[in-house]
């Protein structure tokens, strides 16, 4: 829902871009140099909790989000928070979750991860 709402407001509004890659901030940098108005925005997930499966990052890649967090204020099936119950890291599927956020070049979030 988010990512089609930036999408609408991208085309109404030619000042924003969206960064999806290096080569995206790169331009959006350089185009900032003589328009101060540009925005760029990124596209995140705070607690991947919504994700059903580690495919579902590809699906949310496709639609410009580059950010993922494992986990926020719940432990989920991929990580415990720091203000979850068990407060134990990764877990095994998270490891395979990191694994695909590498191999997809996505950066994690790991400001609400427990360790």
């Amino acid at each position: 829902y988010q990512a089609e709402k930036l999408s609408q407001y991208i085309k109404k509004d030619g000042r924003v871009r969206l960064i999806e890659s290096r080569e995206s901030l790169e331009s959006f940098l350089v185009e900032r140099k003589s328009a101060k108005e540009t925005l760029g925005v990124l596209l995140s997930l705070e607690g991947s909790h919504a994700l059903r499966s580690i495919d579902d990052l590809s699906a949310l890649g496709k639609l410009g989000y580059r950010i993922f967090a494992p986990t926020h204020l719940h432990d989920s099936q991929w990580a415990s928070s720091s203000t979850g119950e068990k407060r134990a890291g990764l877990t095994e599927l998270g490891r395979q979750w990191v694994s695909e956020m590498n191999r997809l070049n996505y950066i994690i979030d790991v400001a609400h991860a427990s360790e």
